[in-house]
């Protein structure tokens, strides 16, 4: 390589250290001459942890048992990566299957620092359930793995009709 902005990926054993180290390449079976690189190994950032549904009016929280009459929920969470230089974004989903065949929302942020942050649901309907997910995703980008609301359960239902006397 003659290019000194080329870059390459390729999967490494778990115990070997970021540093300097003595690469060969292999062109038609040919090895090279030794090149030193730096490398830099990125770790699979963690779940998103500290999940929560608040209203967006008031920012108090919204019980999954109960239902709101907030049509524009937050979806609160916490994003962190073992690598602390790293920044992430995160991936959400919003459905009104528990398998989330039926998203209503999937959007995907920009990248952010890493710590507590939230998304404001929109385009939810009344008189319907909801379930929420999201992963946090690196800016190598490495993923994690998807963290659920409410453990899986419905997290958010929503109904803006007033209740009627009987």
């Amino acid at each position: 390589w003659t290019d000194a902005d080329t870059s390459i990926s390729f999967k490494t054993p778990n115990d070997m250290a970021s540093g300097y180290w003595l690469l060969y390449v292999m062109a038609n079976s040919i090895p090279s001459t030794g090149v030193v690189v730096n490398c830099v190994w990125n770790q699979t950032p963690n779940a998103p942890s500290q999940l929560g549904t608040r209203r967006s009016d008031d920012d108090s929280p919204i019980s999954s048992t109960t239902w709101t009459s907030n049509l524009t929920p937050k979806a609160t969470f916490y994003l962190s990566d073992p690598d602390a230089a790293d920044t992430v974004k995160y991936q959400i989903q919003c459905s009104t299957a528990a398998n989330f065949g039926d998203t209503v929302i999937n959007y995907t942020s920009a990248l952010i620092s890493q710590g507590a942050t939230f998304y404001t649901m929109t385009g939810l309907t009344s008189g319907t359930s909801y379930y929420w997910r999201v992963k946090c995703i690196d800016n190598f980008p490495a993923e994690s793995g998807w963290s659920t609301a409410n453990s899986g359960d419905i997290a958010v239902k929503i109904d803006t009709e007033p209740p009627t006397g009987q």
